[in-house]
């Protein structure tokens, strides 16, 4: 799905989606079937178009990426920067050893966010960017994100204990984690990211190192869906 938004971004061509993947957070976000491709072929030959928000990512040498639901920065994409580097396990066990490890030596991430109306410094775990509302399969780390409404959700966990980021993340499955004290909300047209050393992941895949700068774009992409959402 990420290399078809590059194609179909600002263009008249629909996608049409067949989730296969580990997440399929964007097939959740437009009422798309999971598990049943046949359902999801159907979406295709029946369905109807519907207009959605893209979030543009400059990186610092300008070149631009296109994504449809979350940008991770910190913790998070630490996470999947080790586990691509490891070549054993396979599987998700591979995921949860590079866990295991980033929380080993877990640090404050000193980082700098720039939003239209201010400008905020902050010792975070992680920072996420939000067109759409879930990644990892569900997981609802920006919990009111729309893709239809021209604007970008932020959720930023500050840094703390590593017990407090395990009891954290179990209540991202239900977005309610964002009534902690220690996670702010942001909401924003454009966001610039800075912190050195960190690597931005965009809909699952590496995008590339800080600073980048992201924008909302309204009715950015066409995508075929069931009913309009």
């Amino acid at each position: 799905i990420s290399i078809g938004l590059q194609a179909a971004a600002l263009t008249e061509t629909p996608i049409g989606l067949i989730p296969a993947g580990t997440g399929n957070d964007h097939a959740r976000e437009f009422g798309i079937p999971t598990g049943d491709p046949e359902a999801a072929a159907d979406v295709i030959a029946d369905g109807v178009v519907q207009q959605s928000d893209l979030a543009k990512i400059t990186l610092a040498d300008g070149s631009v990426v296109w994504s449809g639901t979350i940008i991770a920065s910190g913790f998070d994409s630490l996470v999947s920067e080790r586990a691509n580097r490891m070549s054993w396990p396979k599987g998700p066990m591979r995921y949860n050893l590079a866990m295991l490890a980033e929380l080993a030596k877990m640090k404050p991430l000193p980082y700098r966010i720039e939003l239209d109306d201010e400008v905020i410094t902050v010792d975070a775990t992680l920072v996420a960017v939000g067109n759409g509302r879930s990644y990892g399969g569900g997981m609802l780390i920006t919990p009111g994100a729309s893709k239809s409404d021209g604007l970008l959700d932020l959720t930023v966990v500050g840094h703390g204990s590593r017990l407090r980021l395990v009891r954290l993340f179990p209540r991202v499955y239900k977005g309610t984690h964002v009534s902690l004290d220690a996670v702010q909300t942001y909401r924003s047209k454009k966001v610039r990211l800075v912190s050195e050393g960190i690597i931005a992941y965009a809909d699952g895949d590496r995008v590339g190192p800080l600073p980048i700068t992201i924008e909302a774009v309204p009715m950015a992409l066409n995508i075929l869906t069931h009913t309009r959402i």
